[in-house]
C-alpha cells in the first residue's frame, strides 16, 4: 500500500477552502492509498491575536522526524505555510525527501491588509524557503501561474479543485421570493481579507444577502441593517441559497480561486468579481459573469450579470470534480524511494 503524508496548519474543526480540499481528498483517494494527515490536532497549538480562525502549533522538527520515520510515506504534501509547514518543509530538506506543496493563499497581500509595517518581500521570502524546496507548487487555476512566476516561484502544476454536484446543481428558488430584486449574494468569511464592505455598498437596488460569520459581522449588521446576514449554513442548506439568488458577487481580491465561484455557477448563478487573479481564472467575462476592473465599483458588473444564461454557468464547470481533483493530485506527486526508510 502507497502512503501519503499531508501536513496542514488547518486543524479538522475549520471551515475553509484548505480543510475542503482535504476532506474531498480523503473521500476520493483510491482505496489502496494510506493517507495520514498532521494537523494542529497533533500539537499544542493557539489562535493568532485578532484572528482566531489562524493557528499558530507548537511544533518541533524532532516530533515531524519521528511522524515521518514512524509512517514511511511514500509520498509528502505540505499543504498550507504555516508554523507545521515551515517545520514539514525544514525537516525534508534536511533529510532529502522530495515533497509537493500548495499555493492556496495571496498571504503578501492578505497580511498587507492586516498590518502595513511587514513588507511584502519578507513574507515573500518565508513562502519561498517552503515552496522553493518543493519538486511541484499546487495550484487551483492558471490565473495564479503569473502572479507566482512574477515572484519568482517555480516548478508550478495546475490542480482544479472540484466541486459536490450531488449537492451543488441548479434548481428552482425557495427563499427570498418575498424580497426586493435582483437578489444578490456573498459567500465568505466576513473578515478584511475578503472585502466584504466593498459588496455591502452596492446601491444597485434589490436585496444583499450574506452567508458566513467573521470578525466584522457584528460590526456590519449594525452599519448595513438592509443587507439580511445569514450566519453560517450547511453545504445543502447553501446549495438551496444559492439557486433561491439571482448573483453572486465575490468583492477578495486575495483569493486564489474561490471555491464559492464554482459553487454557485454549478447552481446557475452568473459571477460578479474584480478583474484580478482568482476569479480571472474561471470567470468568462460576458458568458459566466463579469470582471470589474478594480478601478471602479462591484456595482457596475450588476446589471451585465442578471442577463447572462444560467446555462452557460452550469456548463463551464461541469468538469471539476474531486474525483478529477484526487487523481491528479496522486499523480503529480513525487514519490520517496524505499532506501529513505532503511
Amino acid at each position: 500500500m502507497s502512503k501519503l503524508l499531508v501536513f496542514t496548519d488547518t486543524d479538522s474543526t475549520q471551515i475553509n477552502g484548505v480543510k475542503l480540499s482535504i476532506d474531498n481528498l480523503i473521500a476520493n483517494l483510491d482505496a489502496s492509498m494510506g493517507l495520514k494527515i498532521v494537523s494542529p490536532d497533533d500539537f499544542w497549538h493557539f489562535p493568532l491575536p485578532y484572528y482566531n480562525e489562524i493557528l499558530l502549533s507548537m511544533v518541533l522538527p524532532k516530533r515531524i522526524r519521528k511522524m515521518l520515520r514512524e509512517y514511511r510515506p511514500r509520498y509528502v504534501h505540505i499543504a498550507t505555510e504555516g508554523p507545521i509547514g515551515f517545520v514539514a518543509a525544514k525537516v525534508c530538506k534536511e533529510l532529502g525527501i522530495g515533497y509537493t506543496s500548495s499555493f492556496h493563499t495571496k498571504f503578501p497581500e492578505y497580511i498587507r491588509l492586516h498590518s502595513k509595517i511587514i513588507p511584502s518581500s519578507y513574507v515573500h521570502s518565508f513562502l519561498k524557503y517552503i515552496h522553493d524546496g518543493s519538486d511541484k507548487v499546487f495550484i487551483s487555476n492558471d490565473s495564479i501561474r503569473k502572479y507566482l512566476e512574477s515572484n519568482a516561484y517555480a516548478h508550478i502544476h495546475v490542480i482544479p479543485f472540484g466541486i459536490d454536484h450531488s449537492v451543488f446543481f441548479p434548481g428552482p428558488k425557495k427563499f427570498f421570493q418575498d424580497l426586493p430584486g435582483p437578489v444578490l449574494l456573498f459567500v465568505g468569511r466576513i473578515s478584511i481579507e475578503k472585502n466584504v464592505e466593498d459588496f455591502l455598498e452596492i446601491r444597485t437596488g434589490g436585496t444583499k444577502i450574506v452567508v458566513g460569520d467573521g470578525p466584522q459581522k457584528e460590526k456590519f449588521e449594525k452599519k448595513y441593517p438592509e443587507a439580511k446576514f445569514l450566519g453560517f449554513k450547511n453545504k445543502e442548506e447553501l446549495a438551496e441559497i444559492y439557486r433561491s439568488a439571482d448573483a453572486f458577487v465575490l468583492p477578495s481580491k486575495t483569493d486564489t480561486l474561490g471555491l464559492v465561484n464554482l459553487e454557485a455557477m454549478a447552481c446557475g448563478l452568473p459571477v460578479v468579481a474584480y478583474d484580478v487573479d482568482g476569479p480571472r481564472g474561471i470567470v468568462k467575462p460576458g458568458k459566466t459573469g463579469i470582471l470589474v476592473p478594480e478601478s471602479q465599483k462591484l456595482e457596475t458588473g450588476i446589471a451585465g450579470a442578471l442577463v447572462l444564461d444560467s446555462r452557460d454557468c452550469i456548463e463551464s464547470v461541469t468538469g471539476y470534480t474531486w474525483q478529477s481533483y484526487a487523481e491528479k493530485f496522486i499523480k503529480f506527486q513525487t514519490p520517496i524511494p524505499d532506501s529513505q526508510w532503511i
